[in-house]
């Protein structure tokens, strides 16, 4: 049913656009505001709950990075300066 009401809108915009572009607009407008309506009354109200967890420190981060990804060249780390050596 609502799919013939799309249809005949569509259809009806069109054959008033070929006299009067603003009413073929309008009508193509209405058209597509009662579609959107169609599917937003469609969904469904879904919550998700999240996980929280403690958040990553830098080095937690940066050793995991490490770790996932070895092909890439790092700088070697002295972690007692607290600065990057080469």
């Amino acid at each position: 049913m609502k799919s013939k009401i799309i249809a005949t809108g569509m259809a009806v915009s069109f054959i008033a656009a070929l006299y009067d572009i603003m009413t073929g607009l309008y009508i193509a407008v209405l058209t597509n505001t009662f579609c959107n309506y169609v599917v937003i009354s469609r969904q469904k109200k879904v919550t998700t709950k999240v996980k929280k967890s403690r958040p990553m420190t830098t080095e937690e981060f940066k050793e995991k990075e490490m770790s996932e990804n070895p092909h890439r060249p790092y700088p070697r780390h002295n972690p007692h300066s607290g600065e990057f050596t080469d």
